[in-house]
């Protein structure tokens, strides 16, 4: 697990919705905002990947926002955002490799296969259906 070495806001809030007595007395909902603008260690592309996917968590003065109110506790909730962060950050990393034209072509003999394998099933179950049939005189 890597440190993050840049610029992050966070605040701490009660949360909304069911939980009993613990949700009214207790702030635990956790706000983390990183600011992806100062991140200098984060690579170009990769900033751009995580604006493009998380685009609706990312406000005017680009910043990411990320909530955590899953837990009873504050630090819990603090560590479930930055694993929050560290989860974008390496979805964000994976680049996907382009098919090679060798690939492409195994692909379509195997559709090509797969066709002529599902028209014989076929003409053979026919077959069977119609030899059910009965063809005497009466």
């Amino acid at each position: 697990m890597f440190r993050i070495f840049s610029r992050y806001y966070s605040s701490i809030n009660i949360p909304r919705g069911p939980g009993g007595q613990n949700v009214n007395k207790v702030s635990t909902k956790v706000d983390l905002r990183f600011v992806l603008n100062e991140a200098d260690w984060i690579p170009a592309e990769v900033k751009e990947k995580i604006r493009e996917q998380q685009f609706n968590k990312i406000n005017k003065k680009d910043e990411l926002l990320i909530t955590s109110d899953r837990h009873r506790t504050q630090l819990k909730n603090i560590e479930d955002c930055f694993a929050k962060l560290e989860q974008i950050l390496s979805e964000a990393q994976v680049v996907k490799k382009e098919t090679s034209e060798d690939v492409l072509e195994r692909i379509k003999e195997f559709k090509v296969l797969e066709k002529v394998r599902t028209m014989d099933y076929k003409k053979k179950r026919s077959d069977i259906k119609s030899s059910r049939k009965f063809r005497g005189d009466f």
